[in-house]
Formats: structure tokens, sequence, C-alpha cells
């Protein structure tokens, strides 16, 4: 029986040393936190891809603070380094107004309640980083009904001046941090409301008019000055510990935008035209893609942003997201035709006395259904036509039809009413002096 001998100190080092070799290895083989944002190669050639991906977000940080409507977007991790070296490099003076926007869609913020009004607040982190994105609304427009404070001389109210204070140079500038509540009459300090601030502005609120000279106090207040620099450190940008990759979240949201853009433009152009969008397959450089890939392969040769996002995404198969699917055009269509459907049902509100025309047809698919057209006269004095909808025939009874008549200008918000003419095409369930459409639609409205 051998005896289990102690190793000697060489022997130790030499483990020692392999050991250290072993985990050198392995950590040379994992991969660093900069390359899950590292761009991936494709067949065209960077250094212009990234020149054209810098233009295309410089173009589209214009374009975005046009409109306030926000999109869910999958972020992928391909133009990552491009974006952020744009955004901070070309255009460090359009960030905060780009990042204003930030999360807009973040759940946490949505399920957030009465953010407008102070005494309501539910102080949380999710609280402080909604006002620290999209700042404080003061609701100063004036409406200060609640704001009333009865004293033994007279009444007194909240006056719109005291969201303005005069500096010892003689120069007015706002006090951003007050806010009005309208539900109690009072102003709060948002910035010590939000930090844990112990006076009244900063607690229950203020409203004592006649003493508007604590104001001013507050505004000299250390504690105040300390909570209104919590507020601002956590309102910049450049002072956050996530703000390289809230840069180039914000960036992978701009650049989706851009394609967006494009696709919307096209879907349009086809839509309005009446011309079909799908073909037999959606293979780009098939000659049966249908007119929607087609527009985007005439795209390509003159735009080079599209270029470089069909270069990178297109023909990937399912579970790459790249917004040229038939999936993403038919969303686009349907929001179209809503926002379409709403302008006629606008404007026959402006002329208020309308007709209605309602006809059975089949479609190429042998399917029965109704067409619904409306006719009007603009405000202009112009007769105008429109079709507003198809709708799925219940049944051919004159109790059917007229069941599926009255929903439909129920669902449109259109009042029959304001009905003064009807027409139908020559079926026995259609028109008739008893029991058909026509004469039920007169018994609803003579």
């Amino acid at each position: 029986m051998s005896e289990n001998k102690k190793p000697s100190g060489s022997e130790y080092r030499k483990r020692a040393r392999e050991r250290s070799e072993r985990e050198d290895a392995l950590l040379k083989k994992m991969p660093s936190f900069d390359t899950f944002f590292s761009k991936s190669k494709t067949s065209s050639n960077n250094d212009s891809s990234e020149s054209l991906l810098d233009a295309s977000v410089k173009n589209v940080l214009v374009e975005s603070n046009k409109s306030k409507s926000e999109i869910h977007v999958a972020v992928p991790s391909t133009s990552a380094n491009t974006l952020n070296k744009t955004l901070t490099e070309t255009f460090p003076e359009q960030l905060p107004d780009g990042y204003s926007h930030f999360n807009v869609t973040d759940e946490k913020v949505k399920n957030l309640k009465n953010v407008n009004d102070p005494a309501l607040w539910e102080i949380n982190e999710e609280l402080r980083e909604y006002f620290a994105i999209h700042g404080i609304i003061q609701n100063d427009d004036g409406d200060f009904s609640k704001s009333i404070r009865k004293y033994s001389d007279q009444n007194r109210f909240l006056n719109k001046n005291v969201f303005f204070k005069k500096l010892v140079n003689g120069e007015v500038v706002k006090r951003c941090h007050l806010v009005y509540s309208k539900s109690t009459g009072r102003i709060y300090c948002a910035s010590c409301k939000l930090y844990g601030g112990t006076t009244s502005l900063g607690t229950d609120g203020f409203n004592d008019w006649k003493n508007s000279h604590i104001i001013h106090d507050h505004d000299n207040n250390a504690e105040h000055r300390a909570c209104l620099r919590k507020y601002l450190g956590r309102s910049n940008l450049s002072l956050r510990i996530d703000s390289k990759l809230k840069i180039q979240y914000q960036g992978e949201v701009q650049y989706w935008k851009n394609v967006l853009l494009r696709v919307v433009e096209v879907v349009k152009f086809l839509s309005s035209r009446g011309l079909p969008f799908h073909g037999e397959n959606e293979i780009l450089g098939s000659t049966n893609n249908g007119n929607f890939f087609e527009c985007i392969e005439l795209l390509c040769k003159f735009d080079p942003f599209i270029a470089d996002h069909v270069a990178l995404f297109v023909n990937k198969g399912k579970g790459v997201p790249s917004y040229l699917s038939s999936t993403t055009v038919d969303e686009f269509v349907l929001l179209l035709a809503d926002h379409v459907k709403t302008k006629i049902v606008t404007e026959r509100k402006l002329a208020k006395y309308f007709s209605i025309i309602v006809n059975s047809t089949p479609d190429v698919s042998n399917v029965d259904q109704l067409t619904f057209v409306v006719r009007y006269v603009a405000t202009d004095g112009s007769p105008n036509e429109r079709f507003l909808t198809f709708i799925p025939n219940r049944g051919h009874t004159g109790e059917d039809l007229e069941k599926a008549v009255v929903s439909t200008l129920e669902t449109l918000d259109i009042n029959i009413n304001d009905c003064r003419r009807q027409s139908y095409d020559n079926a026995y369930n259609m028109s008739g002096c008893y029991k058909r459409l026509q004469n039920r639609i007169k018994e609803l409205n003579p």
C-alpha cells in the first residue's frame, strides 16, 4: 500500500500555473461586452454603409422631433456602434431632445397614474424616472379656480406671477420646479416632493397667497437646492450610469423609424392606386415577389439607406425583423384605411345630412357582402359619394339587413336621424313598401 506524499513546492507552483493558463484561455474564448453590440459584417462596403447610416440618423433625428407618436420596435444589435458613434460625436447638441422621448412605451411608465397632479403622486423610482425623462407639467394655464383662500379681509387666489421670480440683476426667470395641483388648489415643489423635501411645498402643498414671500425663501433653502440637484442630475443624460445604453437604444429606435417612413410611403403609393401588394413569394430579387418588393428594389437603386437595410435584413427568414414583410404591409394598410374612414365620417358630420347606398354583391371568392356608401354635400358645396366599408351579410331577410345597417351606423357614430335618402338595388329583400330594408329604415327615420 503506497503512501500519499505531500506535493513539493515546485509541484504546487506548476499546478497553479496550469490552472491560471486554463482560466486565461477560457476568458479569451468568452466574448467581451462590447461585442454584443458590434455591427455584423455583410458583403457591402462597411465604410460606405457606416457613412450612409450616419447621414440617415441625422435626418431621422430632425424628423422624429416633429412627431410624438411612439413605435414598438425590435432592437437588433447590428448597427449599434455606428449609431452610438454618430449620436455621441456628430450630434451631441441634439441628445437632450432625442432623449426626452426615450422609453415612452415602457410598461412601468404606462402604469403610472395622476402624473399631472402632485397631490396624488405615489413617490417611487418609476415616477422619478418618468419626470427625469419627460420633464414636469406645471399646470400654469391660468385655471386656478380651486386655489381660493379666504382671509378675514378678502379672498385670494393663486397668481400666475408666482411661477416667475426676479433675479438680482433684474432678469425674470421661471420657477420650473413649481407645480399646481388642480385637485387641491395648492402648489408644490416637484423636486422636493420627489426627493424627500420636508417643507410645506414638498409635503402638503402651499396656498397661503397672502404670504407668498415664503416661496422666495423656499428657493434659497439648502434642502430645496439639494433636492433640485438630485432632480437635475438624474435628468442629465451624460451623468447617468446607463447613458451609453440609453443613447444606443434611442439610436436604434430612430433607425427603425427611418425604415418605416419608406415603407409607409410605398404602401400609400400602391394603395392610393388600387394596385396589388403581394406576389407568390417575399424573396428580394424574385420576378414574382409582388409590387411592394418591386418598389423596394427600385428604392434601393437610389436610396443608399434602404439599400443597406435590405442588405442587412432581407431574405433572412422568419425571426429576423426587417419591417418589409407582408405582415407589416397589411397592418399599415388597415391603419391607413381606418384613417381614411375617420376622415370621411368627420366630413359627413360637418355636412350633417346624408343619404345611404347599400348594395349586395359577392366578391371574387363568391362571399356575399354588403357595400355601404354615404352621399353628402361638403361645406364647400361639392357633392361627395364615399365608400365606407363592407358589411358581412348576416342574412337575407329585411330584419337581418336592418340590423346590419343600423349596427354599422352606430359603430361609425353616424346618427340615422340625419339620413334624408336611401338607395338600394332591386332585390326583393332590399326595396319594398312593406317589411323590406327600405321600409324598415323609414320606420326608424320617416
